[in-house]
């Protein structure tokens, strides 16, 4: 019997035990490249986070959020922490707050890098403007990221910009 008391992880665990030794390998592999990286333990050890991004919309205070790891996978989950967070932070702003407030701005790096399917980036880039939220994202080839994604950003974009452009893609 396990010694664990939540019945969810408790589950997971019994159904994890279950499996035969092919088809946890690959599991491992995974969980161990996150469990290696010192960044990513300190992360996910904690059960809530120790960052109000209310605050941090509300005082107009920059975050910086740097993903030093090879992992795709741990690069896209940091990033629908932080912009999860973020647009949560944005929304109660604009439900709560009277008045325009001032526009916030989020830039992200190497965006076809860090997207993922569980962001929303659609939904996010669609209402953004409305929130006095501006999203820079910037990606050295647009045509790596999810077709919806990429109609979203051309649809709710003011502006594109370009260099060095040596291909149509």
């Amino acid at each position: 019997a396990l010694d664990v008391e939540d019945p969810y992880v408790r589950e997971f665990c019994l159904e994890i035990a279950a499996m035969d030794d092919e088809t946890i390998r690959p599991l491992l592999k995974r969980i161990k490249t996150w469990v290696e990286n010192a960044v990513i333990r300190k992360i996910i050890a904690h059960r809530e986070s120790t960052i109000d991004f209310q605050d941090i919309i509300q005082n107009d205070r920059i975050v910086i959020v740097s993903t030093p790891v090879e992992s795709t996978d741990i690069k896209k989950l940091v990033t629908l922490g932080v912009l999860r967070n973020l647009w949560s932070a944005i929304q109660q702003r604009a439900n709560e707050q009277e008045g325009e407030p001032d526009p916030y701005f989020v830039v992200c790096d190497e965006f076809d890098e860090i997207a993922s399917e569980n962001l929303d980036i659609e939904s996010m880039l669609a209402r953004a403007r409305s929130m006095r939220l501006s999203v820079t994202l910037a990606s050295q080839y647009p045509s790596q990221l999810e077709e919806s994604t990429r109609k979203a950003m051309l649809n709710n974009c003011d502006t594109l910009l370009s260099f060095s452009v040596n291909d149509v893609d």
